[in-house]
């Protein structure tokens, strides 16, 4: 699962370490024994929330299927209260790469991830203007430096001319 977390990272997402990144969620025997996939799915959400997850990113249509549209059956069987989003990494990775929310299906989702997402880019857009204010601040500062370090060597040179006996 590192090709996974290096596409994330890639894609400029904060991809944390939990315990359930490989742990399966149920899918496989959900409709023979849906307790079963109800208590794993519940636990992969726990640990996902535990470790900060704002969502859990998926590759199989089984997980995506078991964790967001059945979310809310886990909420009710076992007495939680998950709003998770669930993502697709290829949905991710189209959303890095410039893929409007209608074009990735968003809209489809159980769990709505298109208010996340929004918060993200706010994120980002909020992190971007700090980082170009800080540097044209360090900008502005050197600037000052060498304006500076100009009048002191000005400086000396006048005051070494005249500083000199006239012939």
């Amino acid at each position: 699962p590192m090709i996974m977390d290096r596409l994330l990272t890639a894609a400029g997402c904060d991809v944390r370490p939990w315990d359930y990144k490989t742990e399966c969620c149920g899918a496989s025997v959900g409709m023979a024994k849906p307790e079963i996939h109800r208590r794993l799915s519940r636990k992969v959400l726990q640990q996902a929330m535990e470790a900060g997850a704002d969502a859990v990113v998926v590759a199989c249509p089984l997980c995506h299927q078991n964790l967001d549209l059945r979310q809310s059956q886990v909420n009710a069987t076992c007495g939680t209260n998950f709003h998770m989003p669930i993502l697709y990494l290829t949905q991710v990775l189209g959303y890095a790469l410039g893929r409007s929310e209608e074009e990735l299906l968003f809209h489809k989702h159980a769990v709505d991830p298109r208010p996340l997402l929004r918060k993200v880019v706010a994120d980002a857009v909020e992190l971007r203007a700090d980082e170009a204010r800080r540097a044209a601040e360090m900008e502005e500062r050197e600037r000052a430096r060498e304006a500076a370090k100009q009048a002191r060597a000005k400086r000396r040179a006048t005051e070494a001319g005249a500083a000199e006996p006239e012939s």
